[in-house]
């Protein structure tokens, strides 16, 4: 066996996985190795729902490939499914072409369908978009919207060559898109917000008013988001009402990503049960923005179809073409036991579910 013949149709039994590992110990010496755990990275490795699997290829001592199953669960119509993400794939590059990663990623298939899993999806790179549809045979549900707000033009346009000349003109209206909230800065707020350093006990009852409109969701509850949003590094803005009842709350972190200071706001809940729940998101915005005044610009991921959408666009942020540049955020999702994969219209998608890393 060599690259030219490999079959991945093999790799659907769990026999053909063995004899691909054999081929793979004969070839290169490599092993595969399982561990309850991630190591690295900024996360734990046991999360509330159980632990990270991570599949490597070891060759003396040394990883030569990797990814990591995250359990996860998912609201599929109202009825609650165990899942897996699948994250953080690697192969060395000198090792790449002989099913290294297909290997990885069927021996995980094998062992945690028994254990009750029902999917897997991943946010993959273009690389590996290619090898898990063409090799795992995870299918491309979709792909969601990346919204930029640009607030720094020029140091944008002095690291990226991307920016679109339409970035340019909507750019000039982000003046006017300011000038329109400052009645807001002198108009008394109907609400208490600030910053705080933890997810509160009472996130649960806002999820709950949160009122998702999509009928496909990943449970979101305060020992997910706390388990994942403790770190410092985390911004976190609260809005209360006078009787200190939560109604909204936000999300966001700051990273350094190519080059620029990147704000992504990853989530955001809103007690949909109060007519002037928009003000409560400006009001939680104003905060937001004056948080992150270092940031060259702000992202946030939705599904083109959600009723959201244009609220932001009204609020400046703009559709950057991902695709243009090689880069995007698809969506893959394999059924593990054969029943039929969600509409993409039908899915809530933030940066909470697409980025282990946010």
């Amino acid at each position: 066996m060599d690259s030219s013949t490999l079959s991945f149709d093999n790799l659907q039994t769990e026999s053909g996985v063995q004899t691909h590992l054999q081929f793979l110990k004969q070839r290169f010496n490599l092993e595969l190795k399982v561990l309850d755990k991630a190591e690295g990275g900024k996360r734990q490795s046991h999360t509330p729902l159980g632990p990270i699997k991570e599949y490597q290829f070891v060759k003396e001592d040394k990883v030569i490939a990797h990814h990591h199953f995250i359990p996860v669960e998912n609201i599929f119509h109202e009825k609650l499914v165990r899942g897996l993400q699948l994250s953080n794939a690697w192969v060395d590059e000198k090792y790449r072409g002989f099913g290294l990663l297909p290997a990885l990623v069927w021996a995980g298939i094998h062992a945690l369908k028994a254990e009750g899993f029902k999917f897997i999806y991943a946010f993959p790179n273009q690389n590996n978009f290619q090898v898990l549809c063409r090799s795992c045979y995870m299918q491309h549900l979709g792909t969601p919207d990346l919204l930029i707000l640009p607030l720094k033009i020029d140091n944008i346009l002095k690291k990226k060559k991307w920016i679109e000349l339409h970035f340019l003109t909507k750019f000039l209206n982000l003046t006017l898109f300011y000038r329109n909230r400052k009645y807001r800065a002198i108009t008394k707020s109907h609400y208490q917000i600030k910053s705080v350093s933890h997810i509160p006990s009472d996130i649960d009852v806002l999820i709950l008013k949160n009122k998702f409109l999509k009928p496909v969701r990943f449970v979101r509850n305060y020992i997910q988001l706390n388990w994942r949003y403790q770190h410092p590094d985390y911004l976190k803005i609260e809005c209360r009402n006078s009787e200190s009842q939560l109604v909204g709350f936000l999300i966001s972190r700051q990273d350094k990503k190519e080059g620029l200071i990147v704000c992504g706001l990853i989530d955001y809940y809103l007690d949909r049960n109060l007519s002037n729940w928009n003000e409560a998101l400006e009001d939680m915005l104003k905060l937001f923005f004056k948080m992150n005044q270092q940031a060259d610009l702000l992202a946030l991921l939705i599904n083109p179809n959600d009723q959201d959408y244009s609220l932001w666009t009204k609020y400046g942020f703009m559709r950057l073409n991902t695709l243009k540049y090689g880069r995007s955020f698809w969506m893959v999702y394999k059924s593990l036991d054969g029943k039929q994969l969600p509409s993409f219209q039908d899915v809530h998608l933030s940066f909470y579910d697409s980025l282990d890393t946010y």
